[in-house]
């Protein structure tokens, strides 16, 4: 069970975790720029005045094996008592995944797959700065292994502390602001609507639509702190919405678009998202949602979600996208992510779908 601290000042609360449990070394994980571009660096490095500190922050957006089993390495080298992963999805899983699985010696890419069920005597903090992932929050992390993304799920992944606050993401650029905000709105409806839906995940995800809904197209705009904590908290209980119920077919069909035509996580969720509103309505009940989004019925809601892509310059149909690749774009979809929707349609189904 991590011990979560939410709401400001949030780097004072970090000072106090590490004199009071007397970590002296650090693994800090990081992104390679926006960590530094972004300001967040001032907090972290002035609440890690007295530790001995090693950043390791050579890896990609979608983490790959390979520079896994390097951040291992650097862990083994330094020897930290205290991993602190700082950043969006990528830096908090990779954090996660050093974390977890750097009792292992990773010989192969089969070993990621081969969870163990131990804790190491390090501990794990995790630090959002962006408004999207919820990774703070889940008990997932992500790896590609030649192209291909894995997924670890197990409960013991989840950080030792959690520190959400708005000030960590106060110089967000515009376009990642719009693109995480999505995936934490998307992520609050899917869960929702999930198959695996309990009252505690609808509870989270209602908390997380009413958060991020009035707040993401000012905070892409004209963003000022308290729009900025609205964020940070809505994408949090997002997180902790989707931990309970996992997601459903818009994530599922992302994937594709992130790996084979570059759009970032939360921009592929996004624009896949309406697509399944009035179908899914068909088979769950949206009537709490369509309070949140001020709509009477599925046909408001998908256009008045397709404004804020719009709002926040995130909108374009899939099939201008894939163009001419819609067939394996469809084909491609892991079958067995589908399966937490509550439409279920076939093949030909979702290429009609799509098409239009």
């Amino acid at each position: 069970m991590s011990s979560v601290y939410l709401g400001n000042n949030s780097y004072q609360k970090i000072q106090e975790i590490i004199e009071e449990n007397n970590y002296q070394k650090v693994f800090l994980v990081t992104n390679k720029n926006s960590f530094l571009t972004g300001g967040v660096s001032n907090y972290i490095f002035q609440s890690l005045m007295g530790c001995q500190y090693h950043r390791f922050n050579n890896f990609s957006i979608n983490p790959k094996f390979e520079e896994l089993q390097n951040g291992i390495d650097e862990y083994h080298e330094f020897k930290p008592d205290l991993i602190i992963g700082v950043g969006g999805g990528s830096a908090m899983d990779m954090a996660k995944l050093i974390h977890y699985m750097s009792d292992k010696k990773l010989a192969l890419e089969d070993d990621i797959l081969k969870q163990p069920n131990k804790r190491l005597n390090s501990k794990l903090m995790l630090i959002p700065s962006t408004s999207g992932s919820g990774s703070e929050a889940t008990q997932f992390a992500v790896v590609y292994i030649d192209g291909k993304k894995h997924s670890l799920d197990i409960p013991c992944i989840l950080p030792d502390y959690c520190i959400v606050d708005g000030v960590f993401t106060d110089k967000l650029p515009r376009n990642i602001t719009a693109y995480t905000g999505i995936d934490a709105l998307a992520q609050a409806i899917e869960s929702y609507w999930a198959k695996a839906e309990t009252a505690e995940s609808k509870e989270y995800a209602l908390k997380a639509i009413k958060l991020i809904e009035p707040n993401l197209v000012p905070a892409v705009h004209k963003p000022t702190p308290e729009v900025r904590e609205a964020l940070a908290l809505g994408s949090y209980y997002a997180g902790k919405a989707i931990n309970i119920t996992r997601t459903t077919a818009p994530h599922a069909f992302s994937y594709y678009l992130t790996t084979n035509h570059g759009y970032p996580h939360g921009h592929a969720v996004g624009v896949i998202l309406p697509y399944f509103i009035e179908i899914n309505d068909q088979c769950a009940d949206l009537s709490e949602i369509y309070k949140c989004f001020d709509v009477q019925n599925a046909k408001e809601f998908k256009e008045k979600f397709i404004k804020i892509l719009k709002e926040v310059d995130l909108y374009k149909p899939v099939n201008e996208i894939v163009k001419d690749d819609l067939k394996e774009f469809v084909e491609s979809v892991n079958i067995d992510r589908l399966k937490n929707n509550p439409a279920q349609l076939t093949t030909e189904e979702f290429k009609s779908l799509f098409a239009n």
